[in-house]
């Protein structure tokens, strides 16, 4: 954790947190979110850091209890808009691609949810503007590209964005990292981006991807998941 951050793990904090965790409470916190990132970049960075890990907390016990509530409540719309409120703000973009990841990760209707809220053309925007050129950015943001083209619909809204272009540009300014993760997460977003023709033809043909596909394989040519993931492109 960095320096002075909250720490979202305490297992105390989080106990309170559901203790307090009915409608009242989380519609509370989410209009502080709502109204505090219209100003503050702060408050954007931590509301959608925030709204990801509680998306995600003690799934395995508590199951889509708190996904169902947070969504119910209005949170994606809130992620999306403190998104496009802070576009020069990497940090920003960064957590609330994550926090789009996490709502969306496994489930089929949170995922078309995102997508209407016109998710898809906000990270695909993200990825464009800022993928090539900061790490976090790449990394949470093509993940939530993975994770939203694994929907038909958001699959060819996020074609139609950009995300194709982006996901191969951002793949090849980051070939160089030790990490493996961006290779990975971007062979799975242009795999599951072809269910669209569209996007099959933005592919075929484009040098620059094929070779964006094949460098990650060559670069991580010991790690399992790019192998897998990219192979399947080629």
């Amino acid at each position: 954790l960095e320096e002075g951050l909250p720490d979202y793990r305490i297992s105390e904090w989080k106990e309170q947190m559901y203790i307090l965790g009915n409608n009242r409470t989380f519609s509370e916190m989410l209009d502080v979110f709502r109204g505090g990132s219209r100003c503050s970049v702060l408050v954007g960075y931590h509301g959608c850091k925030l709204l990801g890990y509680l998306s995600g907390y003690d799934r395995a016990e508590r199951g889509e209890e708190t996904r169902e509530l947070l969504a119910s409540l209005g949170a994606i719309s809130a992620i999306t808009t403190a998104m496009g409120r802070h576009l020069e703000y990497p940090r920003v973009l960064a957590m609330g691609c994550y926090a789009i990841q996490a709502f969306s990760d496994g489930h089929e209707r949170h995922t078309r949810m995102v997508v209407e809220a016109g998710g898809a053309e906000v990270i695909s925007l993200v990825l464009k503007a800022w993928g090539a050129k900061n790490a976090e950015v790449a990394e949470f943001c093509i993940a939530g590209v993975a994770t939203l083209s694994a929907d038909v619909e958001g699959a060819k809204r996020l074609g139609a964005a950009g995300a194709v272009e982006g996901v191969w540009q951002t793949m090849a300014a980051h070939l160089a990292e030790a990490k493996a993760e961006v290779q990975a997460y971007g062979c799975a977003s242009l795999f599951r981006m072809t269910s669209d023709e569209a996007n099959v033809r933005r592919l075929v043909g484009n040098p620059d991807a094929v070779s964006a596909v094949v460098e990650a394989m060559k670069k991580h040519i010991t790690v399992p998941l790019v192998l897998q993931t990219c192979g399947r492109l080629v």
